[in-house]
């Protein structure tokens, strides 16, 4: 099983030579624009609901995969899908558009930024238990070792060093039920739809979130416009920030940096937006870090780190985890 990824139109129409470094100026651009991603939804979660803070997320979703890859060929592509792929394509929308995203934020709300980015990582070792236990793939003893740091690494995140006690909040659990969801979504793909074009699960996911989110505004005491005008001019900017570079551009130079580099490659830096993203939460949000935090997220990137020297399907199971990811909300 292979993923396949296509350049965005306006890319593909100008060739640029190949250099170094061009890989390196795009790795370096997605490291820092999905690092500021958990900061700008922590802040955002105190003024604007789980619910539209999806349909921020996701309209700029939509709006990547239509001018990227064009509305009419992803519509014609959808009409030629059986109806056995459509509803597995509806399915992972569900899950990782509707589900898994309101999860998010609800935890996010409720636990710090630090945390719910270590905790989002859940959903590889979930991933991969579901694919050696149900699909039957190869696993290795260096797989299972880096599948066990990250346990041991989310094991340490819930632990307080002044009571020795393991203790999960609300929020903590509100993240791991949303990383279980997108594991799920994933699996659904690699189990029944891997053939499938990416910007085909990008647009089900979209779909999925914008009608959800148009049948349930009616519904609530205040209107998404109602809330926006409502917002200090400061928030505005983090709403425009966080829908252009935290998802916009994140999901656009992730695609950049799987045409360019091996995708061995995109999944070693991906890893340490996870560390960077954890120093813009405490430089701008003030956020403390315990020595446990900081063991949980050394060992969750060893984890993550391991994976790389997975079989090949494990690999691409990473991969494809990771393409969600980037399209997902934790950055």
């Amino acid at each position: 099983m292979h993923l396949s990824f296509a350049l965005p139109l306006w890319l593909r129409k100008h060739h640029v030579e190949p250099s170094v470094t061009r890989p390196a100026v795009i790795v370096c651009t997605m490291v820092a624009v999905q690092a500021t991603l958990p900061a700008f939804g922590k802040l955002l979660t105190g003024a604007l609901s789980p619910l539209s803070l999806l349909f921020v997320s996701e309209l700029m979703g939509g709006l990547f995969a239509a001018t990227s890859f064009g509305l009419l060929p992803m519509l014609k592509a959808f009409r030629s899908l059986k109806n056995q792929e459509r509803n597995a394509l509806f399915l992972f929308g569900v899950l990782t558009g509707i589900l898994s995203p309101l999860l998010w934020f609800m935890g996010l709300s409720m636990t710090s930024s630090v945390n719910a980015q270590i905790l989002s990582r859940a959903d590889l070792p979930i991933l991969f238990a579901l694919s050696v236990g149900i699909l039957g793939e190869a696993s290795t003893r260096r797989h299972w070792c880096a599948m066990g740091a990250l346990l041991v690494g989310f094991i340490l995140v819930s632990l307080h060093v002044d009571t020795a006690e393991f203790r999960f909040g609300m929020g903590d659990v509100l993240v791991l039920l949303s990383a279980t969801g997108y594991a799920v979504g994933i699996f659904t793909v690699k189990r029944s739809i891997a053939h499938l074009p990416p910007e085909l699960l990008i647009g089900s996911r979209s779909i999925a979130a914008l009608a959800i989110f148009f049948a349930v505004s009616p519904f609530q005491e205040q209107t998404f416009v109602q809330a926006l005008v409502a917002l200090p001019m400061n928030m505005i900017w983090v709403v425009l920030a966080y829908g252009f570079l935290g998802k916009f551009l994140a999901i656009y130079t992730f695609y950049m940096a799987v045409e360019e580099l091996p995708s061995r490659s995109v999944i070693a830096w991906d890893s340490f937006s996870m560390v960077a993203g954890m120093a813009v939460s405490v430089v701008a949000l003030h956020e403390g870090i315990g020595v446990e935090q900081v063991a949980g997220a050394l060992l969750v990137l060893l984890g993550v780190l391991g994976l790389q020297h997975a079989p090949s399907e494990a690999r691409t199971a990473v991969t494809r985890s990771l393409h969600v990811q980037r399209h997902r909300h934790r950055g």
